[in-house]
C-alpha cells in the first residue's frame, strides 16, 4: 500500500501543477464497513490527460495497477477539475 500512495502522491507533485502553479493535493484513508478501506489521492491541478502518451515510460501507472490488483483492490479514476483516484480494498487483519 505504501508504494501505491508514494507513486500517486509523487505523480500529483510532478504533473498536476506545471510551471510553478500552486494547488492542493489531498490524501485520505477512510475506514468503511465490512473491513474495507478507501484510499483517496486527489488534486485540483490540470488533470491527467487520458488519451495522451505519458512523458515517461508509464511504468508508474502500471505499478499502481499491479499493486492494486495484488491487494484485491478496485481503482476508480475521475478527471474533473484535477485528478481524483480512489482505491477500495479489504483491510488485512493480523492474528
Amino acid at each position: 500500500m505504501g508504494s501505491i500512495l508514494n507513486k500517486l502522491f509523487t505523480n500529483a507533485l510532478k504533473n498536476a501543477f506545471p510551471t510553478g502553479k500552486s494547488g492542493i493535493i489531498k490524501l485520505s484513508l477512510e475506514n468503511l464497513l465490512d473491513r474495507n478501506l478507501n484510499l483517496i489521492v486527489s488534486d485540483n491541478g490540470i488533470g491527467k490527460m487520458l488519451n495522451v502518451t505519458p512523458k515517461g515510460t508509464g511504468f508508474g501507472t502500471q505499478l499502481v495497477d499491479l499493486h492494486t490488483k495484488q491487494i484485491g483492490g478496485k481503482l476508480v479514476q475521475k478527471i474533473h477539475k484535477g485528478t481524483f483516484i480512489s482505491i477500495n480494498f479489504k483491510r488485512q487483519i493480523s492474528a
